[in-house]
């Protein structure tokens, strides 16, 4: 997994997902007034908690 170095965390490739630390990462979505965000231990998790928050709020995340 290719990262990218910020200030308090890593970006990774998939938009919306952060690396926070080791078994952390965090989904923050923004869209259209609509804000979620939580933290997972797997980035799997990360990634079907993203799948799933768009789809229940239907936004369009690039």
């Amino acid at each position: 997994m290719e990262m990218i170095k910020m200030a308090k965390h890593t970006k990774t490739k998939e938009p919306g997902i952060y690396y926070r630390g080791p078994a952390q990462h965090k989904v923050k979505i923004r869209r259209k007034g609509v804000a979620v965000s939580r933290t997972f231990d797997i980035f799997a998790d990360a990634l079907h908690f993203k799948a799933m928050a768009v789809h229940e709020t239907h936004i369009h995340i690039p």
